[in-house]
């Protein structure tokens, strides 16, 4: 009860001080960001922004307040109230209190958690400093200030004696360095500090600079040499009690090249042995150490302290090498090297696993192994399988259509041996399997049409059954490869387009049980009269003429348009020139002298000045057959589409647009997609998409990249772990797979060691993606893997992440973004290298979404709190670790992509999966 007692008390007290601060008229301050505030009046209240019941003050704040009081005053300051967020050290929100006018006077404390103290001035000012980071706040302060008369106490009661803060060290400097020795002292008055060395008086000269500060003292030799070595000395006095002296030794040592004392000898070891690499060094700090293999550098350590440097690394050979342990100063480098010598018979690190199977089944084995020059063999019951074998980079996978009981081996025969790995597979059959069938039908067939000579057609197919399914369509008996995915319902529609001609399809439904076809339907061209035939080839006569004069017409326009334009060219090249020495007599008739510019048509609008490049890719906004939308923010619009005769590509393809919204963009704006354009159209690699067209002659203008049937990489991994039905209940779409099995690692490997491929092609290009994830990478035949969702990123909004509109933020990818993105709109090759980390994660997950239970707004203080994802289930430890070095926070600490790809290279090629 007497606590509860007491708490009634404070909140009654709070809410009248509350009161009592919003009915003052003087001596207040109402401050916001960036605030600063004098105050001069006899008393007054100071509250901390937004103070009051319920309220908490904002984040990024920097507010200061001074107190000033007649000479020969003092000022009186008390805390009423102080809720203040408690960090370590008071690091994130904090008050500054000073006893003086501004923040170079002496440093009173600094307070986050406990209430200060009363406090009372040793002169006529007091200065406060506030500060608050980005996070939530809290209550805040209620401060209130007195100036009173000056007392009648000696001025000797208000002085302190001298004491140390930071004393002079001992120091051991290489001949030639730059050495800081630093003496801080407390007290009042403020104490005066000197230098000796040895016996004489130090002032400064062309090697030595003392620079003092308050309170502090800097003795700074600028190279130092063997004179310098002794004893230095840094003496404070006030006045007030005797003197203080603080005493340090300074040793010169000679440079010398660091000496490798420790390291691990030659050895001689099985295939895929793992051995532990040592090396130790003594010498100067600041030291480099690290292996290197074949000039390519496995691992680094940086040593700061004279104490000696070691470096530990393990590693597992397939074949004879030389590992260098290389140690490096500013005297020079040290190296020497460790021989391994690799026998023995080859491993298998990744045996085929034994499978139970329904019969006619196809099923895959795979088999991984290291070791020197692999020769891979199958054998069913001892009997060698010359077919469905696919072998590359030491792994091995068998393709077998199960008809019976068998006991496959592995074979591997190397320079040194070799060895093998058994796997069974049995047949089995399901009890009660045909209850559980439903015979497929088709619920929906394609119906006979009519249509016009060279108009467009759709037929639309749908079946039911179990097992689901799949559904594919005959065209004149030549099966259709390209087709859309199912709708929800389960329709699926083939679109025919500029028909000449009259065609029969078939729609063709099948499962793992039966298979079923439609009736054929045809589809009736209407043809064309004798008399519209040779009405057309008349046309086409006439046409090919008109092209042909048009063509030597075009030639010739354009000749004279290169003269008119070096003519222009030159004309104002003379008028510039004419204008700068009569700049100061003819302003005034400068815009008759102008020359008309030659990029305005008869009509007065603009047309699109484009680079020659890029205007060979144009293709007509209008031709583009909008089929899905993707992504619709508020300055990039991104669908799906579909486009005929592309530039340099003839025939129909799906493709990926991100356009610009902005319908009237300024020039700059122009200036700039044509110059990304550019580039993007030099990007030539297996790992990246292929920008095929543009749209740049009217507005919006608009990217056109390959597409994949197979789709995104994130919606790929996901269907690796779904059944026959997804997660709604509804039939899936039948997307272009053999199975949807799951994964090895090894193949989630091989997506990794594309990924990182292609971003190291697009960094040397200079190029930084700024939204690397499992979504923007697309997944082609055979597992290729290509980054995607290139361009137009300089067209968003680059501020912080905090501020920014509800919709920007639904729309802003914080969960693989690193923090000096998020908080500062600092993107990097090193950012590109964090989303590279959370997109392995995803790899590793299925494409589960990063920090699932952590909203957007909380992932940013919970990865800055040193909070990193776990390692997923079937993630080797080995990626995990590449993983948390992508995720360091200070970016200059990650690797770059082209250590990355060395690491995922060998990872694929090498570890036990």
């Amino acid at each position: 009860m007497f606590n509860l007692f007491v708490e009634i008390l404070t909140t009654i007290s709070l809410l009248a001080c509350f009161a009592s601060v919003r009915s003052a008229n003087s001596g207040n301050s109402k401050s916001g960001k960036g605030c600063s505030t004098v105050l001069t009046a006899p008393s007054g209240n100071i509250l901390s922004p937004n103070y009051g019941p319920r309220q908490t003050y904002p984040g990024n704040l920097a507010c200061t307040w001074t107190i000033k009081a007649p000479v020969g005053k003092k000022i009186k300051l008390s805390f009423k109230d102080f809720v203040v967020e408690k960090s370590p050290s008071c690091r994130a929100d904090y008050l500054l209190l000073y006893d003086g006018e501004n923040d170079r006077a002496r440093l009173v404390g600094r307070y986050c958690s406990a209430r200060p103290a009363p406090f009372t001035s040793s002169s006529n000012y007091i200065h406060m400093g506030f500060y608050s980071d980005v996070s939530l706040g809290y209550r805040g302060f209620f401060a209130t200030y007195n100036i009173s008369f000056p007392t009648t106490e000696k001025p000797t009661t208000w002085k302190s004696r001298p004491k140390f803060k930071s004393t002079v060290l001992n120091v051991t400097a290489i001949a030639g360095d730059l050495v800081i020795l630093q003496c801080e002292v407390d007290g009042t008055p403020e104490p005066v500090i000197t230098w000796r060395k040895d016996s004489r008086s130090l002032s400064s000269d062309k090697n030595v600079i003392i620079t003092k500060r308050p309170f502090k003292a800097l003795l700074t030799i600028t190279k130092v040499n063997k004179s310098d070595q002794g004893r230095y000395s840094c003496k404070a006095s006030n006045g007030f009690g005797p003197p203080i002296e603080a005493h340090g030794s300074l040793v010169i040592e000679d440079r010398k090249i660091p000496l490798i004392t420790k390291m691990t000898k030659n050895q001689t070891v099985s295939v895929g042995e793992k051995i532990k690499l040592h090396c130790e060094a003594e010498g100067l700090a600041p030291m480099t150490i690290s292996f290197r293999e074949k000039n390519k550098e496995l691992k680094r350590r940086n040593c700061d302290q004279n104490v000696g440097c070691q470096i530990k690394h393990t590693k597992m050979f397939v074949e004879d090498t030389v590992i260098t342990c290389k140690v490096l100063n500013t005297a020079g480098d040290t190296t020497r090297d460790i021989y391994i010598n690799v026998k023995g018979p080859p491993v298998i690190i990744r045996a085929p696993k034994n499978q139970t199977v329904q019969r006619g089944d196809v099923v895959n084995f795979t088999c991984v192994a290291v070791g020197k020059d692999l020769i891979f063999r199958w054998l069913k019951d001892n009997i060698h399988i010359p077919d469905g074998v696919v072998t590359r980079e030491g792994r091995s996978v068998l393709k077998l259509s199960v008809k019976q009981n068998a006991t496959l081996t592995c074979s591997v025969e190397g320079q040194d041996g070799k060895t093998s790995k058994n796997a069974t597979v049995s047949i089995i059959q399901k009890k009660n399997e045909r209850m559980k069938r439903i015979n497929l039908k088709f619920s929906e067939l394609p119906e006979n049409k009519k249509i016009n000579y060279s108009d467009s057609a759709s037929v639309r197919c749908q079946a039911a059954g179990y097992p689901v399914p799949h559904l594919s369509w005959k065209l004149n008996d030549t099966t259709v490869t390209k087709i859309k995915r199912l709708s929800s319902e389960g329709v699926l529609t083939l679109k025919l387009q500029s028909l000449k001609k009259s065609v029969t399809v078939v729609c063709i439904a099948k499962n793992k049980f039966e298979k079923i076809n439609s009736p054929p339907a045809t589809i009736t061209v209407n043809k064309k009269s004798a008399t519209e035939i040779v009405d057309q080839k008349k046309s086409e006569k006439m046409n090919d003429n008109i092209k042909l004069i048009l063509g030597a017409g075009g030639g010739v326009l354009v000749l004279t348009g290169f003269i008119i334009l070096f003519i222009v060219f030159r004309r104002k090249r003379n008028k510039k020139i004419e204008k700068a020495k009569q700049r100061e007599t003819s302003v005034a008739r400068e815009d008759e002298n102008l020359i008309p510019n030659p990029i305005f048509s008869n009509n007065g609008k603009e047309a699109v000045d484009t680079k020659p490049g890029v205007e060979t890719l144009h293709y007509p906004r209008d031709s583009i057959e909008h089929t899905e939308t993707l992504e619709n923010g508020s300055h990039i619009e991104m669908f799906l589409g579909r486009a005929a005769d592309l530039p340099f590509s003839p025939g129909e393809f799906d493709v990926v647009v991100r356009a610009l919204k902005n319908t009237d963009p300024p020039e700059e704006v122009k200036d700039d997609f044509d110059l990304e354009a550019s580039k993007l159209a030099n990007l030539v690699h297996p790992n990246v998409v292929r920008l095929m067209a543009v749209c740049i002659k009217t507005p919006p203008l608009c990217l056109l990249f390959e597409y994949s049937n197979y789709g995104y990489l994130d919606e790929y991994l996901q269907d690796c772990d779904q059944s026959d039905l997804n997660h709604t209940g509804k039939t899936k779409a039948p997307v272009v797979r053999d199975s949807f099995t799951e994964l090895a690692n090894v193949d989630r490997l091989s997506i990794a060691k594309q990924i990182v491929s292609g971003m190291k092609y697009l960094t040397d290009k200079g190029y930084v993606h700024q939204e690397l994830r499992a979504r923007n990478c697309l997944v082609f035949k055979d597992l290729q893997v290509k980054v995607a969702n290139l361009g137009l990123h300089w067209a968003k909004p680059d501020q912080n992440f905090f501020v920014m509109e509800p919709e920007e933020k639904q729309r802003f990818p914080v969960r693989w973004l690193p923090p000096e993105v998020v908080l500062y709109g600092e993107y990097t090759h090193s950012a590109d290298v964090w989303s590279y980390g959370v997109l392995l994660w995803e790899i590793f997950s299925n494409g589960r979404i990063p920090y699932t239970a952590i909203n957007d707004s909380d992932v940013v203080s919970y990865v800055r709190g040193g909070n990193v994802l776990p390692r997923p289930k079937v993630c080797p430890h080995e990626v995990y670790e590449v993983m948390k070095t992508c995720w360091e926070i200070a970016p200059l600490e990650r690797p770059d992509f082209k250590s990355l790809q060395d690491t995922m290279t060998a990872l694929h090629a090498g570890v036990p999966v």
